[in-house]
């Protein structure tokens, strides 16, 4: 159900931790984009007290009460059983970072894929497609895997523990029987002989997010691919050490997140309102409140 002008939208983030999150600024620039009143709130749900605190939540959105919800890490998958439906994407993908209500049936989507792909594009990462290394087995990495692999390119996993990014191939390889997805340790041994074929790495992993600033996933003693550019999709800090790291060896395109960050926030904002927010007014808020975070 779309709300109109006369009332008040309220959305919200869970996850955990939520310490790190610049949603609430960019959704809030969304609503004063196109003169919405609204509040967007984080609710940081320990893995303990999660089945209890979603159906709070989730009743919330059947009863109108609340617009929707964005989710993130850890509960991206863990989220699914408690949507009546899921989008074609989010289905595919098999994972969830945004839940509205739609003909009384909660839906979960995703548009981490399609905010990717876009961010990509606009920073010339995309064409032509090429072999990328995404860096993680769980819900940001399977949005990554479904966006590249939907936009011609080969894909690697590169995880610690096998079993989530096997199942993720296993998954995404019901797409299509030309889907090219491979699996590898992140280890220096099994990632050394590969290292020429990368074009793109994407960390999809939490590792370096704050407050853990000095962590990096990429393997020690292992150089970085010689003409990859590198996609960390790490927004805070604005500059991780795997992206400090990568600079110091030569690579000379290297990417936050942030961008992606901005355009899934915009499509979420989308299916929660039926309005397209002011991505430009989004971009100078989330600037702006950077600059001061400075100061």
């Amino acid at each position: 159900m779309i709300l109109t002008e006369a009332h008040t939208f309220t959305f919200g983030l869970i996850g955990y931790p939520l310490g790190h999150s610049y949603s609430p600024v960019l959704q809030q620039a969304a609503l004063d984009s196109v003169h919405l009143p609204g509040n967007y709130y984080l609710y940081e749900i320990e893995p303990s007290s999660f089945d209890a605190k979603i159906q709070i939540l989730l009743n919330e959105i059947r009863s109108g009460s609340r617009q929707g919800l964005n989710v993130t890490i850890p509960y991206k998958e863990k989220i699914i059983p408690y949507m009546d439906c899921l989008t074609p994407a989010a289905q595919d993908i098999g994972a969830v970072n945004t839940i509205y209500i739609e003909n009384e049936f909660l839906v979960g989507h995703n548009t981490d894929a399609p905010g990717l792909l876009t961010d990509l594009g606009q920073k010339g990462l995309l064409d032509p497609p090429g072999v990328a290394l995404i860096i993680g087995a769980g819900g940001a990495a399977r949005g990554a895997a479904y966006a590249l692999l939907t936009s011609g390119w080969q894909v690697t996993l590169a995880a610690r523990r096998l079993q989530p990014a096997q199942q993720i191939q296993a998954d995404l390889s019901r797409m299509s029987s030309s889907t090219s997805i491979q699996i590898e340790t992140l280890a220096s041994e099994a990632l050394q002989p590969r290292l020429p074929d990368f074009h793109l790495v994407i960390n999809a992993t939490p590792v370096g997010m704050a407050p853990q600033t000095e962590a990096s996933p990429w393997p020690h003693h292992l150089p970085f691919p010689p003409h990859a550019a590198l996609y960390d999709m790490i927004y805070n800090p604005a500059v991780t050490r795997l992206m400090v790291n990568a600079k110091a060896s030569g690579c000379q395109r290297v990417y936050n997140g942030l961008g992606m960050l901005i355009q899934q926030a915009a499509l979420a904002f989308e299916c929660w309102t039926g309005q397209k927010p002011l991505i430009p007014t989004m971009q100078d808020q989330i600037l702006s409140y950077l600059d001061t975070a400075k100061s």
